[in-house]
């Protein structure tokens, strides 16, 4: 109710007043910002992390017996882009992981980085794939980004796409 509403906001004003000397957090919190970022404050302590990455890992483990490759949602990611494309320059990026993460992707369609390069081809649109790099950032769980490395590869794609539209890649 509204006691619990009352009392997030003042918690979230108070830990935000303070988030510089939040190092030592244990277990992590959020804050929706008015311009719709989703901030996530997280211990980076390498045991809490690494048990992120462990717990999911084994998410993954558990999932992929049920997940294959779907057409469907291949061809709507076509059209997705063709609809785009109306309305400006198209760039798909596959963004960084951890590398226990990206072996399990890669047992479940071992061909995809080939798909989507066919599929940007076919759509004349670059694709950006940033799994190369995934050893440049700290994640939080393996797939989320800790907010330092997110605001690192936010920069790097921007480079890449002011660098494409400059004709020097």
């Amino acid at each position: 109710g509204w006691g619990s509403i009352l009392l997030n906001k003042i918690v979230k004003n108070i830990l935000l007043r303070n988030k510089n000397k939040l190092s030592n957090i244990s277990g992590s919190w959020t804050y929706l910002h008015d311009n719709g970022w989703l901030e996530v404050f997280t211990s980076m302590d390498s045991i809490y992390v690494q048990e992120n990455i462990k717990t999911k890992v084994e998410q993954y483990e558990r999932l992929m017996k049920h997940y294959q490759f779907s057409t469907y949602r291949f061809e709507y990611l076509s059209r997705t882009i063709q609809l785009l494309q109306n309305y400006g320059t198209v760039y798909l990026v596959r963004l960084p992981a951890h590398k226990s993460l990206i072996k399990i992707e890669d047992a479940i369609v071992a061909d995809f980085d080939l798909r989507i390069e066919e599929l940007s081809i076919k759509n004349n649109i670059k694709y950006i794939n940033l799994i190369g790099e995934s050893n440049n950032y700290q994640y939080t769980d393996g797939t989320h980004l800790h907010k330092s490395s997110a605001a690192a590869v936010t920069i790097y794609i921007a480079q890449l796409i002011k660098s494409y539209q400059q004709g020097n890649k």
